[in-house]
């Protein structure tokens, strides 16, 4: 009986390893407190330093999580671009988190040609998988708890991040048309 409880509960593991938190979040939802209290694996994309990372420390900030990974030219396109706003917007109260699934050992082979102001979550996939996929591309911008939108990152920019802290009514099409994922 004892080793029927275990193998029950690997296999709850391994079903709940895609997404940690069952059904994908959409725009709206409110994110459960395990999201922001997770301690993921991360890496200084300066010094190359390992590190740690909890979205809690940034609660209280427009967190943008960033999808990327060492072989995508547009990925590392757009965290030049990221980095290259942060004196634009220095002082206001939001956060860009790149995330990639790849091991501290390859993330850290990138810094051979970049080093950007950010810290990265490495060998999680988890924040990917926790947004809907039919939509999900490479941003996920989280507001006050909650889902706020799930852009492509094109509209990552420092007039789009002042606009969505501003309150300002939708700046960008808070999500991807399933039709233009679907046809990439």
């Amino acid at each position: 009986m004892e080793t029927f409880k275990i193998k029950l509960m690997l296999l709850g593991l391994m079903l709940m390893a895609g997404n940690l938190y069952g059904q994908p979040f959409k725009i709206g939802d409110t994110l459960p407190e395990q999201f922001f209290d997770k301690v993921y694996p991360a890496m200084d994309l300066t010094t190359g330093e390992e590190t740690t990372l909890t979205l809690n420390d940034y609660r209280d900030k427009l967190v943008i999580l960033y999808y990327w990974f060492n072989g995508c030219g547009p990925c590392i396109r757009s965290l030049n671009k990221c980095d290259s706003i942060q004196p634009l917007l220095k002082g206001k109260n939001y956060v860009v988190i790149p995330f990639t699934y790849q091991s501290l050992e390859t993330t850290r082979q990138i810094l051979q040609r970049f080093q950007w102001s950010m810290t990265t979550i490495t060998a999680d996939s988890i924040p990917y998988d926790t947004f809907d996929g039919n939509t999900f591309r490479n941003t996920a911008w989280i507001k006050d708890g909650k889902v706020y939108a799930t852009p492509e990152s094109k509209y990552l920019t420092a007039e789009n991040i002042i606009k969505v802290l501003e309150n300002q009514p939708n700046p960008f099409p808070l999500q991807v048309n399933k039709m233009q994922v679907a046809t990439r």
